[in-house]
This record gives structure tokens, sequence and C-alpha cells, in this order.
């Protein structure tokens, strides 16, 4: 094991409820295959910490494994390289006995069992210096599969008590000159997953450079939790979808059709909670179902109509992976089931973490589809085919910065600041960044920081 790691070795729990890594009906149980790492080490082109720096440890076959830390301690780049999704800059994989090799097909190497990396799981709340944490500093747990579910339970459900200034050095560019936020304090926030952590990033980083200190409370589970942060005023802004504000936290159910329109009957209906939306990007990170290029062509799948047909014809091959709050959110599972008449037979919608879909889907064994977010880098990076929403029944989620009120009339110049960068982030800007992450193992805040100074927003120093 890593120095410095600290391993926790769960007692067995009385429920037989499964946890994350655990076998069960949705999840086959973990290959029996030994994996030893030595000394490695990872690092990308553009950032000069490493993700991960000599790791040297070993793991017997039929343990599970669970890395928990903050986003960009290297969680995410270690499973991708045992699962031979990435290349190791230096130091080797070694599983079952064998050097393990890199996959070219996109796909992930032997099952060993590695699903994710329970990004949710805040074990250190903070980054130290600012900057990445390497592995040697990351709680680790190791126990059987039925034992996991104790370590998590322990350090789930963070909720907003925790975060971590930012501390870059970073400069005005095209946007903050004059520094009108010198001496704010702002809080930024976002959900769990890789688009917003990097859309809460980018916020933190503007903020940074036009004179606040900024407190960094991105990556919190579910949108609930970040939603009422906004509200409450525990936070002060973060990126948020209109069509999740409009259907989840507004209660329709009727789709606007034009993006535009929807913003602003969200800007207008929201102005009472409290709530400010600047101006929304054209980044339209809507749900779609995806499948592999295999699956497509066998069971004749290009539009959703296709996919209710193939529950009514074969029952048994239309199963559907996706996350838990897509399974019952109305502009998730129930409502597109009934606009399309989908007949899903009880247990074929499989519930798991979002970011291990793309790779189920990809194998195409557990699931013949998947619920996809459009913008993920994913989708490209493993030859995914999204089918078409033919009803229109998907609302836009366009993204848009989200502020609380009192916020914005103390600092109105945050709209000034955002406003241009906000323009700036489409559809392949987005899927481009979310692969940065989601495909080559880099640090959300390192691709957040990269990105904004490429652009000339920002400058470091």
């Amino acid at each position: 094991m890593a120095d410095s790691a600290e391993i926790v070795e769960p007692t067995s729990p009385t429920s037989g409820a499964a946890g994350p890594g655990s076998a069960g009906p949705d999840r086959p149980a973990a290959a029996s295959a030994s994996i030893r790492l030595d000394n490695l080490t990872k690092r990308h082109p553009d950032s000069q910490a490493p993700a991960v720096e000599d790791v040297t440890r070993d793991e017997a076959a039929g343990e599970t494994v669970m890395h928990v830390g903050p986003s960009g301690c290297g969680k995410s780049a270690t499973l991708k390289m045992i699962n031979r999704l990435i290349e190791p800059t230096s130091g080797q994989i070694t599983i079952g006995g064998e050097e393990a090799r890199l996959r070219t097909d996109g796909r992930r190497g032997a099952d060993h069992g590695l699903a994710g990396d329970a990004r949710r799981v805040a074990a250190t709340p903070t980054r130290p210096g600012g900057g990445l944490m390497r592995l040697a500093q990351v709680r680790t747990a190791v126990a059987g599969a039925g034992a996991l579910l104790l370590a998590v339970a322990g350090l789930s459900g963070c909720g907003l008590t925790s975060g971590s200034p930012l501390a870059d050095s970073v400069q005005p560019g095209s946007i903050g000159k004059g520094r009108p936020l010198d001496g704010a304090q702002l809080t930024v926030t976002s959900k769990e997953f890789t688009e917003q952590i990097i859309l809460g990033q980018i916020m933190g980083l503007v903020f940074k450079a036009a004179g606040a200190e900024v407190l960094d409370r991105t990556n919190i589970q579910g949108s609930i939790g970040a939603r009422e942060a906004i509200k409450s005023g525990a936070a002060d802004g973060m990126y948020e979808y209109t069509g999740t504000a409009w259907i989840t936290y507004l209660g329709h159910t009727k789709r606007v059709v034009d993006p535009h329109e929807q913003w602003e009957a969200v800007r207008e209906e929201d102005r009472r909670n409290g709530i400010t939306w600047l101006s929304a990007a054209p980044l339209n990170n809507t749900y779609a179902l995806v499948a592999n290029q295999a699956n497509a062509r066998k069971y004749r799948l290009r539009t959703l109509s296709d996919v209710a047909r193939l529950t009514k014809k074969d029952p048994g091959a239309a199963t559907i992976c996706g996350g838990s709050e897509f399974s019952v959110r109305e502009d998730g599972l129930p409502g597109v089931a009934k606009t399309y008449g989908f007949a899903l037979r009880s247990g074929n919608f499989k519930k798991m973490d979002d970011g291990v879909v793309y790779t189920q889907v990809a194998e195409g064994a557990a699931c013949a589809l998947g619920v996809a977010a459009t913008t993920d880098g994913r989708i490209p990076e493993l030859k995914l085919k999204v089918l078409e929403d033919d009803r229109h029944f998907f609302p836009n989620y366009n993204a848009a910065p989200e502020m609380n009120s009192a916020t914005m009339r103390k600092y109105p110049a945050i709209a000034d600041l955002l406003t241009p960068i906000t323009k700036r982030l489409t559809g392949p800007e987005a899927q481009r960044l979310n692969a940065r992450v989601d495909v080559d193992g880099e640090d959300p805040h390192e691709v957040a920081k990269d990105w904004l100074v490429r652009e000339g927003f920002i400058r470091e120093g």
C-alpha cells in the first residue's frame, strides 16, 4: 500500500443491502484476480502536478477496493489505469500475475470488479495547497464485498458541510479587469458529476481572478442539496440546467420547446425563490438513451420509438442501465416511459453510478441501453450511438449561472464576469472538457483553469 495510506477494515454489516462495489442482481461479483501496482505514476502534459505519483500496493484476489477522496486526488486516474483505459506515465500494473496491456478499443480490460471511484464520498474535504492530492493521501477501504457498506455509510451524504479555499494565483484576462470582486467572500457549489464540477471550478476561478476569496464547495451529491444551498444563501452560485429547474424544482410537466423561452420562464418564476438566473449557454446537456453500435444494429435501434417496440417485441432484451435519480425524476424514466409507451419489465432498469453506465453499455452484456448526458465525452470515445428523441420528450437542459439574489444585489458585476464565459460553453466544447476528465483522467480543477487561460479569460500568476 502507498505511503501513509489508511487501511479501513470494517466488520460485516447486519443489513444485506448492497453498497457501492457490492455484488448483487445488478452488479456481477468481482473477478478473482490479484492486482499489483509498482511505482505507478500518471502525469498529464498540461498539468504541473501528477494525478498519481509512485504508488505501489497489492490487492489480493476477491477483495473489494474503494478509493475515497475529493475530486482530483487520483481516484479515477488510478482505476482507469488498472482497467487499461489510460496509459501510465511510468510504473507497472500486474493482474493475475501478468502485466496488463493498454486496451485500444476504448473498453475496459479484464473485469476486476472495479466499477467506480465513489467520488461522492469525501473523506478528506481539502485539496492540500490548492493542488492535487497524491494517492498516498487517499483513504482506501479494503474489505469483502459485503463489508464495504459500513465504510461508505459513515462518510456519504456529506452535504454542504465542508469546503476548501481556492488557493490558485490567477489574474484578470479579458474579464475581471479592475478586480470588481475585491474583498468579496463567495462560495461556489455544484452537483457531483464531471461537467458540474468543471463548471463549478470555472465559476470559482473567475471569481478568484476578479478579486474574491472563494470557498470551493463543489461536488455535492444530488440536485436538491446544491439547489437548496443557493436558495438559502449557504452558497452564492452554481451552474444549473434550465430543464432541471423547470420540471424538478418548479414542478412543471409540460416541456417548453424553445430553449430561450424556457430560460426566460425559469428566470421569471424563480425570482420569488430568491434566485437570479444569468444568461444561458448554448450547451444543452439533455438526457438521451445510447447503445453500442452492435446492439443498435442487432435490435434496429435509431429512435426512442424503436426502444418502445423492443420492450414489447423482445422484453428480455430491453435492458437499460442508468442512475438512480433518472429512475424517479418526472423528466426521466417515468415520463419517457409514459410518453413512448415503454413496456419495461420489472428489474430491467438497472441502477448504477452514472459514470459506470457508459462502460457497461459499451460492453453490451449487462444492458443493451444506457442513460447518458449528451455532452458526456465518453459518448464519442466509446463510439456509442445516441438514439433520437423522436417525440421530443426530454426538455432543454441549457446550463446557466444560478445565483443567490442577495449576492447579485451586492455584487452585480458577477453578471458581466460570467456572461462572456457562458456564451463560449457549447455542447462540443463541453464534450471535450468532460472527456479530459472522464477519458484521460485529468483533474476537473486543472481542466477548468487550463480552458479559462487558453481562452484568455484569466491569466496565471
